[in-house]
C-alpha cells in the first residue's frame, strides 16, 4: 500500500552541489559561500573578494600543470542526517566497475512488486548518503530505486579530487552501474528509467552513447550541462578578472567525454538506439550552480524525443523536491 504523499518538501535537505570547475563555481558567485550573517562590514565584504581573487589565480596557477579535470569532483566519506520523513527499507550493494573498483551501490526496496527500476547518477558533491534523498520518494510509488557512488565517493574504492581526477574511471563506473541497473530490470521484466542529475546527467548521456541497455525506457536529466569545456568557459566570463583566464580553457579542460558534442554528432536515424528514447529535462530558470543556457544547450543536443520542464524557483536539482515536478513525473513513469 502506497504511503501518503507529503505536501510540504521544505524540509528536504539540499545536498552541497556544485558544478564543472568547483573553486569557479563558488568564488566567482555573487557571495563566497558564506551566511550574510558573517558579513556584517564593507571591509570584510572586500576582504572576501580579495580572497576570492587570490584563490582563483592560484588556482588556475596550479592547473597549468596538472590540467582541471580534478575540479570537477568534490567527493566526502560523510554519512549525513537522513530525513525526517519515513525512508524505505534500503540494501547496500557492493558494484565491480570496469576496471575492476569497488563502488558501493543502494537499493531502495518497494513495498510492493516493483513496477520498474529506477536508476540515479547523482551530482558532484558529497556521496549518496545525501543523494539518495531525491530518489527515495519513488519507493513508495511502487519503483526499485537504484543508486550508488563513484569511485572516491562515499564508501567506494580508489580516489578522486583535489589532483587526482579520472573522469575516464567515473564514466567507467557509470557505465557499469547502468547494466547493473539494467540486468536487474531484466530480472524482474520490468522498464529502467535513468534519473542523471547536474554532473550524473552529462554522464549519463556520455554512457548512453556506448551503452545499449536493453530495458531502458526513458531518461530524466535534472540540471545538468553541454560539456565540460562549456561549463567552465561559463563560469569564468562571468567576471571581469576571470574572463582573460578563461582564454585558456581549451588548454585545461578537455571535452573527449563530455555528452554534447558526442549528442550533436550522432546519427539521428539510429531508431534503435537508447538515445532515440523519451528524455525529460529539468531546469530551473535561476539556477545557480548550472546555467539555464547549459540546460537549453544539452536539450538541444539529445537526438530523440524531449521535454523540458522549467522551475520558476531558484535553485539546483530541486526539482525532485516539489509536489508538482514528482506528480508530473509519476504520470509520465505510468505510462512506460
Amino acid at each position: 500500500m502506497k504511503r501518503e504523499r507529503r505536501e510540504n518538501t521544505t524540509e528536504f535537505r539540499q545536498p552541497f552541489e556544485t558544478t564543472g570547475l568547483l573553486v569557479f563555481v563558488v568564488l566567482t558567485s555573487g557571495n563566497s559561500g558564506i551566511p550574510d550573517l558573517y558579513l556584517d562590514s564593507s571591509t570584510t565584504r572586500k576582504c572576501n573578494q580579495r580572497m576570492r581573487q587570490l584563490a582563483i589565480a592560484i588556482v588556475f596557477i596550479l592547473c597549468l600543470g596538472t590540467g582541471c579535470t580534478h575540479l570537477f569532483f568534490y567527493p566526502t566519506k560523510d554519512i549525513y542526517p537522513q530525513l525526517a520523513e519515513e525512508n524505505p527499507k534500503r540494501e547496500m550493494i557492493d558494484l565491480k566497475s570496469r576496471d575492476g573498483v569497488r563502488l558501493q551501490g543502494m537499493r531502495l526496496l518497494s513495498e510492493t512488486k516493483p513496477v520498474g527500476v529506477i536508476l540515479q547518477l547523482h551530482g558532484n558533491a558529497q556521496n549518496i548518503s545525501s543523494h539518495y534523498q531525491f530518489v527515495s520518494w519513488l519507493a513508495h510509488e511502487g519503483w526499485e530505486v537504484l543508486t550508488f557512488d563513484y569511485r572516491g565517493y562515499g564508501q567506494s574504492d580508489s580516489s578522486i579530487g583535489w589532483f587526482h581526477g579520472d573522469l575516464e574511471g567515473v564514466l567507467g563506473d557509470s557505465i557499469s552501474a547502468i547494466d547493473w541497473a539494467d540486468r536487474r530490470a531484466a530480472e524482474l521484466g520490468v522498464p529502467l528509467v535513468i534519473i542523471g542529475q547536474s554532473l550524473g546527467g552529462a554522464l549519463t548521456l556520455r554512457s548512453l552513447v556506448d551503452l545499449q541497455p536493453t530495458h531502458l525506457k526513458m531518461i530524466v536529466i535534472d540540471s545538468s550541462f553541454f560539456s565540460f569545456r562549456s561549463i567552465a568557459q561559463e563560469k569564468l566570463d562571468s567576471t571581469w578578472l576571470t574572463w582573460i583566464l578563461g582564454r585558456l580553457v581549451p588548454l585545461l579542460v578537455s571535452d573527449t567525454l563530455s555528452p554534447g558534442p558526442r549528442l550533436e554528432s550522432f546519427q539521428r536515424d539510429l531508431r534503435d538506439h537508447p538515445l532515440m528514447l523519451p528524455a525529460v529535462f529539468i531546469h530551473s530558470q535561476a539556477d545557480p550552480v548550472v546555467s539555464k543556457r547549459q540546460g537549453d544547450l544539452i536539450l538541444e543536443a539529445y537526438p530523440g524525443p524531449k521535454e523540458q520542464w522549467v522551475l520558476d524557483e531558484p535553485g539546483h536539482i530541486r526539482g525532485l523536491t516539489q509536489m508538482p515536478i514528482r506528480e508530473r513525473l509519476l504520470a509520465r513513469l505510468k505510462q512506460l
